[in-house]
């Protein structure tokens, strides 16, 4: 008996066939594995919301934020630290040198140089926050770990691997800022930032004409925050108990959505979507376009919110090609009324606006 073959014709269907199932499934298999992502992304936060309410239980009900402030006399055995801490006028640079002894003590990277100046630019608060809670040994896989990353962010994920040598194996690496411990610091950071409420002291201080230029903002780009001089007061010292609406107001969130779309969306983009932690411990999926705009903290009589102008490093999430303004409100970044003020689910509180 002879055996029937396939024709030529019958092979191409099945190969078409083939193509187009594959073409229907490839997208549902990539957004399971994006949603996939999202709840690592998700229970990353709730571990961060416990162990910030840990972190609380331990100091005071302070909020977590790097605490050392400039003039201190700090607790290392690296001379140029001390030094550079008691002789500096800026919290921020202080700051930057404690995430840089924590790292040091937790992995024994003696390399970490101190800064020779203090330097206005150099602001660790967004990305460096996380490593406090390592330090405090609440976070369980430390100032190393994948915790801090959302998986996603790929960048970061792959620094990790080789944070001494990252410069040499990667392609995509941060551009040269203002000193080498802040180069060398960047494979500790973290995806997930807090809100500049949690470490600007003045930020929450909504009725005194004086705390208005003390405060921070943000200046240029997404990622350049501005402190106007030596008489801000940034770290630790803002309390749980300062917190008004903890199921409305943003703790800690990623400053990119890198899950809702095709590309990165910068945190602000309307379209953007992600896992946000709020300070009564809940982590909530939520849509920026729900937010409320926020506020300029200069300018808290107004109704203009800070805006954001985002310029993408090399690195980072491309411009969105549908969107040409470029241009974002900081919403949850910059809540109006600092810590005693809402992000969503609820009007914006009266911090002296014009009606």
């Amino acid at each position: 008996m002879t055996r029937r073959a396939f024709t030529l014709i019958e092979l191409l269907i099945v190969i078409a066939i083939i193509a187009v199932l594959a073409g229907i499934m490839l997208p549902a298999l990539m957004g399971s594995r994006k949603n996939a992502r999202m709840t690592v992304c998700a229970s990353n936060l709730n571990q961060i919301g416990s162990a910030s309410s840990a972190y609380a239980g331990e100091f005071d009900d302070d909020i977590v934020a790097l605490s050392w402030q400039r003039g201190d006399r700090v607790n290392t055995r690296r001379a140029d630290y001390k030094h550079n801490v008691s002789s500096c006028v800026l919290d921020g640079t202080a700051a930057l040198i404690q995430a840089a002894e924590i790292v040091r003590q937790h992995t024994g990277r003696d390399d970490l140089n101190p800064p020779g100046i203090c330097l206005q630019g150099q602001f660790p608060y967004p990305q460096y926050t996380l490593l406090a809670l390592a330090d405090a040994g609440h976070l369980s896989d430390g100032v190393t770990g994948l915790s801090a990353v959302c998986p996603e962010d790929r960048n970061r994920a792959l620094w990790r691997t080789d944070p001494v040598n990252f410069r040499e194996h990667f392609d995509e690496v941060p551009k040269v800022y203002f000193s080498q411990l802040w180069e060398q610091m960047w494979p500790y950071s973290s995806s997930y930032e807090p809100a500049p409420a949690s470490y600007d002291q003045f930020a929450s201080t909504i009725d005194n004409e004086a705390y208005r230029t003390r405060r921070i903002r943000q200046a240029s780009t997404h990622n350049e925050y501005y402190t106007p001089d030596e008489t801000n007061r940034l770290g630790a010292g803002q309390g749980m108990n300062l917190v008004s609406f903890p199921s409305q107001k943003v703790m800690f969130f990623d400053s990119h959505d890198r899950h809702s779309a095709r590309n990165d969306l910068l945190y602000a983009h309307k379209r953007a979507r992600q896992p946000l932690l709020f300070f009564d411990g809940s982590v909530q999926v939520r849509a920026t376009k729900d937010a409320n705009p926020g506020w300029n903290p200069y300018l808290p009589d107004r109704d203009r919110a800070t805006v954001v102008l985002y310029i993408p490093e090399e690195w980072e999430a491309r411009f969105d090609v549908n969107d040409t303004r470029k241009l974002y409100d900081g919403a949850y970044r910059w809540t109006r009324g600092g810590l005693r003020g809402i992000d969503f689910d609820g009007q914006e509180i009266n911090t002296g606006q014009q009606n």
